[in-house]
């Protein structure tokens, strides 16, 4: 009887068919990556792509664990914030419920957590000793509500231009599904 070999044999190429096609998308996304950033100089633009190819291969990574069925959102919010400090510091305060996110969205939320993170680091609240930061998310039935809020940072007024990751959050939310990105300055 060859009909077991016969369906392991079509799981096999469905296998090797998903892997292809996740493949091309990251390979996609790095490349625009690449493509769409904007440096400065080289150094500025290097560290700019170097951070924003490791964010996805942190949400890869959490992917992988999970044999990509989602990621958890608090494990994908630790993972870009971790670089600022120790997330158990008072500064950070993070709530929300256990949740996963879709496999598809868990990358491209790592770049948008990824890119609050960095202006949080260059301009906001993690760019002094006294800033904090808040971020939140619930579940609202098929949508999912993130906050973030930072505190106590410099001074801040809207930007005069838009930059690229202005233009990558606007863009991936409404990749995601994202009905709004509410700014307040």
């Amino acid at each position: 009887d060859v009909t077991e070999q016969k369906e392991a044999e079509e799981r096999q190429t469905l296998l090797m068919r998903e892997i292809d096609h996740r493949a091309k998308n990251a390979l996609a996304v790095a490349q625009a990556v690449v493509n769409l950033t904007r440096a400065d100089t080289i150094g500025d633009y290097k560290k700019a792509v170097e951070g924003r190819i490791a964010a996805l291969a942190r949400a890869h990574s959490l992917l992988a664990a999970s044999r990509w069925e989602g990621a958890d959102i608090r494990s994908l919010v630790e993972d870009e914030l971790a670089a600022y400090g120790d997330l158990s510091d008072p500064r950070f305060r993070l709530d929300g419920k256990p949740m996963t996110v879709a496999a598809n969205v868990a990358q491209p939320l790592a770049l948008v957590l990824h890119e609050l993170a960095t202006n949080a680091a260059k301009y906001g609240a993690l760019s002094n000793a006294t800033g904090r930061l808040d971020v939140a998310w619930e579940d609202r039935g098929h949508k999912m509500v993130l906050r973030w809020a930072e505190n106590g940072g410099p001074e801040v007024a809207a930007p005069e231009t838009t930059g690229f990751g202005s233009t990558l959050l606007d863009l991936l939310i409404k990749e995601l599904g994202g009905a709004t990105l509410d700014r307040e300055w």
